[in-house]
């Protein structure tokens, strides 16, 4: 069987290319699955690399690898974040960027691609129906042998959940329940989700989606310690913003049982104690 190719990416031997062109096409086939491939295409301008879904190829493109287009959304976190239109709505480019002590010393640059990395689960949570981002495409480029990039997703007209508790007279105990339980979905999925937290959980007209996969990791099947190792994050993140922990046990409740475990509950304890919280004394 001949080797797959990306749409967009001439075949070795065909059209001369620079070395370091034709290397990082052999990276590209390497690391991108051929079931990953369907409705993407590869591109290259300005210094950058990527992978642009086809329904969007020009707007999307343009966005991710020059810019073109975007202005600055005010709910980016820690990543730079930029809003561009589609014919049918909006998308949100996300910078890559490093939060906690680390990013004082390395802001944005990677010896992994993360971008192709989050694609990666983003597409496949996608495409199983999970309430997730659309996702439209990924840029990446080297810089002093460093990695950095950019992804796009549709946006969604949407409030963190914290906003979401915090602005609501009352939460409404179904959306929490249910958020508990597309958190078990993605579980089930074997998606470990690296940053489980209150600003990463939107809720849309009362329909909850997970966002910002940047780090996380698929396994055919997750321990029970991995899955109570991501409830244990949330929690914290309820603690560390003076969320009610009523709001949180709905959430567990939506998830469903699993065991108990002791060294992660002993570990979340002790971090509880150091670590700083925010609610109101």
């Amino acid at each position: 069987m001949p080797p797959f190719t990306i749409a967009g990416v001439p075949e070795r031997g065909k059209g001369r290319k620079s070395s370091a062109k034709a290397n990082e096409d052999v990276v590209i086939r390497k690391r991108i699955r051929p079931s990953m491939l369907e409705g993407y295409r590869y591109v290259r301008e300005a210094g950058k690399s990527g992978l642009v879904r086809g329904e969007y190829p020009d707007c999307v493109k343009d966005a991710l690898l020059l810019g073109r287009g975007t202005c600055p959304d005010n709910a980016g976190g820690r990543g730079a974040v930029y809003r561009f239109s589609l014919p049918d709505g909006s998308g949100i480019v996300r910078e890559f960027r490093r939060g906690g002590l680390l990013r004082f010393f390395n802001r944005d640059a990677y010896v992994t691609n993360r971008p192709l990395a989050e694609l990666h689960i983003v597409d496949y949570l996608w495409r199983t129906g999970f309430p997730v981002a659309e996702p439209l495409g990924v840029c990446w480029w080297r810089r002093w042998g460093l990695l950095h990039g950019r992804i796009a997703t549709k946006a969604l007209e949407a409030s963190h959940l914290q906003d979401y508790l915090l602005s609501a007279r009352e939460a409404s105990q179904g959306v929490l329940q249910r958020v508990g339980e597309i958190i078990c979905w993605m579980h089930d999925l074997g998606v470990f989700h690296a940053d489980l937290q209150v600003r990463n959980i939107l809720i849309a007209e009362g329909t909850p989606y997970i966002i910002d996969f940047d780090k996380a990791r698929r396994r055919p099947s997750l321990s029970s310690s991995a899955r109570a190792a991501n409830l244990f994050r949330l929690r914290r993140s309820f603690e560390k913003n003076g969320l009610e922990e009523s709001a949180y046990q709905m959430i567990r409740e939506g998830y469903g049982n699993l065991p108990p475990h002791r060294l992660l509950s002993f570990l979340y304890r002790v971090k509880s104690n150091v670590s700083p919280s925010r609610r109101k004394k």
